[in-house]
């Protein structure tokens, strides 16, 4: 029998990646702005144009909202992992030199 392998707490650390993080982070932002410029164009258009722009603007405002959240918690997050690793490493460094 084969056994399966699980992600545990030490995998966590060789997995983050600060770069990856930025990469999702501009992209959920060109994705908030492509939405609000849904709405704009929304905005004309008689008779639900405003209220599909209020909506549009609503949801883009939320999505930014969630966003920012998810940066304070799992930014600060890969940042701390990011040190412990940089940490890490200097220490291994340090000590495997004569």
């Amino acid at each position: 029998m084969s056994q399966q392998r699980t992600f545990g707490w030490r995998d966590l650390f060789g997995a983050v990646n600060l770069r990856d993080f930025a990469h999702m982070v501009g992209n959920e932002l060109t994705q908030i702005g492509t939405s609000l410029g849904l709405a704009l164009r929304a905005l004309p258009r008689l008779p639900f144009g405003p209220l599909l722009f209020l909506l549009g603007l609503l949801m883009a405002l939320f999505r930014l909202v969630l966003l920012l959240l998810v940066v304070i918690a799992f930014g600060t997050s890969i940042l701390v992992i990011s040190g412990v690793r940089g940490l890490t490493r200097l220490l291994r460094g340090g000590q495997q030199e004569p």
